[in-house]
């Protein structure tokens, strides 16, 4: 991991916001949510990456956020936290490409979006690795230096969440249903967000190792897409006792990215 292969420039960032509480902050534009006079076309789903080895580590922040740590085996980080208020809710996403030096990481670079109302900004991530037991460190802003926080985090097993891409398939929306997705059991996508103006379609694919961790790729139909036609690609983690799926993708560039939060009915 210390050569990883994609390097991604984060400039002129804008987050779109599939929201699992009503409403959302984050680095730039939201979609709008105003009704659809006709829904767009599905667009065909994008090709599922390679899967990769992944690990996962789940902790706190010293401010009390709850943490989803997902890193991938080509130096991709996602680093998912929640609300101060309720950890069950998802209050943005850290997304970076690591090297590392032994079992101590630094963020090559990183950006974080927010969810509740910051501005997207740029991040500086570092930690250690402790046997795979722990990853500890801190996260640093460069406009905003009150935002810095540490956090500790335990080493989740793969065997702790073991499920088939049957478990995950169904029906999904969001708190206020302005998103609606389907996943079906071969891992395939569709759904539309914003009071169906906006179409998207892709893949699911579990981890080398991780069978609640996902691979995710979407792409969007443009129409009433703040993300047009592009196409994301991140993680997205399912917690079988909840029926819940967290997510994170962004664009190739890194000029954007999309995050929700679902539930099964």
């Amino acid at each position: 991991m210390t050569s990883p292969r994609l390097a991604i420039p984060f400039a002129f960032l804008i987050s779109v916001l599939f929201t699992g509480c009503g409403g959302g902050g984050g680095g730039g534009q939201a979609a709008t949510t105003s009704p659809a006079t006709e829904a767009p076309a599905t667009p065909a789903p994008a090709p599922a990456s390679t899967p990769q080895t992944a690990g996962l580590w789940q902790g706190m922040t010293h401010t009390g956020r709850a943490t989803h740590v997902v890193m991938l085996d080509d130096g991709r980080l996602y680093f998912l936290y929640s609300t101060v208020a309720d950890a069950t809710t998802l209050g943005g996403a850290i997304v970076g490409l690591m090297t590392n030096s032994g079992l101590s990481y630094t963020s090559q670079v990183a950006y974080d979006f927010d969810w509740e109302g910051m501005a997207a900004q740029t991040a500086n991530l570092s930690g250690s690795i402790d046997n795979l037991s722990g990853f500890n460190g801190n996260v640093s802003y460069t406009t905003n230096a009150n935002r810095a926080f540490s956090f500790t985090s335990g080493y989740r097993l793969p065997t702790a969440s073991v499920v088939t891409l049957a478990d995950v398939a169904g029906p999904y929306a969001n708190a206020d249903r302005t998103m609606n997705m389907d996943i079906d059991e071969s891992g395939n996508v569709t759904g539309v967000a914003f009071a169906k103006k906006c179409a998207f379609a892709g893949k699911v694919v579990p981890t080398r190792n991780y069978t609640s961790i996902l691979q995710l790729t979407l792409s969007f139909a443009g129409g009433g897409c703040s993300l047009g036609t592009n196409t994301v690609e991140g993680v997205a983690i399912y917690n079988p006792e909840r029926k819940e799926l967290l997510g994170v993708a962004v664009t190739a560039n890194g000029a954007s990215s999309a995050l929700f939060q679902t539930r099964k009915p």
